[in-house]
């Protein structure tokens, strides 16, 4: 979802989509490699048939308030699979939680 990929030439005769960039799915800043103080993290679905191992889906968050937005993103995006879907390996209605608090903390 946020790597932006382009489809060129690997080894002879062979193409392939390779990324160029990851693009923050909080605020959609762009960076050519993903940056050590950046976050990746995926979400899947675990339903039956061959959509099953295309479901992953992989998000990018360059701070703490992109990680919150992309894991309402993350959230949207497997609505469907609320039974069998996982996002940044919480399972989804764990992930529905933790996207709907409003960040305060007490501690």
């Amino acid at each position: 979802m946020s790597r932006e990929t382009e489809y060129k030439e690997v080894m002879h005769k062979y193409m392939e989509d390779v990324i160029v960039s990851v693009i923050c799915d909080g605020c959609g800043k762009t960076e050519s490699i993903l940056p050590k103080t950046w976050y990746e993290f995926s979400g899947h679905h675990s339903e039956w048939g061959n959509d099953s191992i295309d479901s992953y889906v992989y998000f990018h968050a360059c701070s703490p308030k992109c990680y919150k937005d992309a894991l309402i993103k993350a959230v949207k995006e497997f609505k469907n699979y609320k039974r069998s879907g996982k996002i940044d390996g919480m399972p989804y209605a764990f992930a529905k939680g933790l996207s709907e608090l409003n960040g305060e903390y007490n501690g």
